[in-house]
């Protein structure tokens, strides 16, 4: 009777929880999608837990700590319920949860895709699924059991740190507790299986975490209450930290003020809090950085002045193709397949026909470390990304930016003379760096690099 009950509120009470199959299908993929591509790595506490370092440094670490034990023993996050269980028994009252399941919903029956099922049908089959299974259980298992330990042991050290001093009620704790890493389950607060399904296809990446994000934003709009209170707090001690952070590393590494100065400016793409090491981008990430940036840039295109809503390179329609939900990212490539490659609309691959259509939405399913391997990365930028933060390699504009720059004293490439374009183009560097792109950007587009 319990179940049926949730499953009726579930729909808000119109009836059992359905979702339409074509749905339900996109669901699936995106579920897969994002299960392959945002797993096998230890990015939890960079990324949902960087509100948790702003609060308190101390309990992060802890949380962090227990992450790492959990990979090698997944039965720490059981013994550690128990030793806390009336914080959780309290958590559970408001609502707040013990983990997050958001990027391993695939694991689940009928949530993502069942690559497996096909093998019964083969001699021995059933036998080689139970090995896949196994092997899955020691690795993806083990990963889930990391970052749910991380969520939940912050949650709870979080709540047993802040409630002795609390002076709101415990719904406005709980909830500020659900709001901090990305723990706002939109099923809880009522809303049908049909909305939460186009949420996960075509809202965000990581809908849950994105909308949690967003109201622990909302929060601070309102001081006169706690909850509204902690989140200024928190959010004032993350940009302050982040920043100093950027700063003093950059003092570090010897960069100039003006490149620091560069980093500090959300219109800047990725060079918005990130450094450049060995010619590729190492930065902050999570969700909080991409909003920050986001807007900024979004009341650039709105204002007057700024670029036409269809018209390229234009700030929003860049945040739609480099941030976009899983559902819009497969509809962008199945256009650009059909349209024969005349649309650049993915802004990694070059897709012009069926073949090359399947072979980027498999690369779009790789965990993010191995694509950004695959596309250049070196060892220290692939082992920040393992640990959450935004990496990226160098662009041939980039490059011929900083070789003009090196040679010719200027900040641009455009602004070399057009006679000695072509030995920046013929640099060793920019020659290895065109070669390896003709896959992704046509010839006409190479040759009209030459005339920028």
């Amino acid at each position: 009777q319990a179940e049926q009950l949730k499953k009726a509120l579930g729909d808000m009470g119109s009836g059992p929880e359905k979702t339409a199959a074509w749905l339900r299908g996109m669901e699936n993929v995106a579920n897969a999608v994002r299960f392959t591509s945002a797993t096998l790595d230890m990015a939890a506490p960079f990324i949902q837990g960087l509100p948790v370092l702003a609060a308190n440094p101390k309990v992060w670490g802890q949380a962090t700590l227990r992450q790492y034990q959990a990979l090698l023993d997944p039965s720490v996050q059981a013994r550690f319920v128990r030793e806390h269980k009336a914080t959780f028994q309290a958590m559970a009252a408001e609502g707040v949860p013990v983990g997050d399941i958001e990027f391993y919903l695939a694991l689940q029956p009928g949530q993502g895709l069942a690559l497996g099922k096909p093998l019964e049908l083969l001699p021995g089959g059933k036998q080689a699924r139970e090995a896949l299974q196994l092997v899955g259980q020691q690795t993806f298992g083990r990963f889930q059991a990391s970052y749910n330990m991380f969520l939940a042991s912050s949650r709870a050290m979080l709540w047993e740190a802040i409630e002795p001093r609390w002076t709101g009620s415990r719904a406005e704790l709980g909830q500020y507790l659900r709001n901090m890493p990305g723990g706002l389950d939109s099923r809880a607060r009522g809303l049908g299986p049909t909305q939460r399904g186009v949420e996960s296809v075509f809202l965000a990446f990581s809908p849950r975490l994105l909308r949690s994000t967003m109201a622990l934003l909302k929060d601070t709009r309102n001081l006169t209450t706690a909850q509204g209170r902690e989140a200024a707090r928190t959010l004032g001690q993350l940009a302050g930290g982040v920043t100093m952070a950027y700063v003093l590393s950059g003092l570090a590494m010897g960069k100039s003020w003006e490149e620091i100065g560069a980093g500090l400016n959300p219109l800047n793409g990725k060079k918005f809090l990130s450094h450049q090491i060995n010619g590729q981008w190492i930065g902050v990430g999570g969700q909080i950085r991409a909003i920050v940036q986001a807007v900024p840039t979004l009341v650039g295109t709105v204002a007057p002045g700024g670029k036409p809503a269809g018209e390229f390179p234009n700030a929003l329609m860049e945040i739609a193709r480099n941030r976009a939900a899983i559902g819009v990212g497969l509809g962008a490539k199945a256009l650009e397949a059909i349209s024969g490659g005349r649309r650049d609309l993915d802004p990694f691959e070059r897709i012009d026909d069926a073949p090359s259509f399947l072979r980027a939405v498999g690369t779009s399913m790789l965990p993010f470390s191995v694509s950004g391997w695959l596309e250049g990365q070196q060892w220290l930028t692939t082992a920040a990304s393992l640990a959450g933060a935004r990496t990226s390699v160098e662009t041939l504009k980039e490059a011929k930016k900083a070789l003009a720059r090196e040679r010719f004293g200027v900040q641009g490439y455009g602004l070399v003379p057009r006679t000695d374009k072509a030995a920046i183009m013929a640099a060793p560097k920019i020659q290895a760096m065109r070669a390896k792109n003709r896959d992704k950007l046509d010839q006409e587009r190479l040759d009209e690099e030459m005339d920028l």
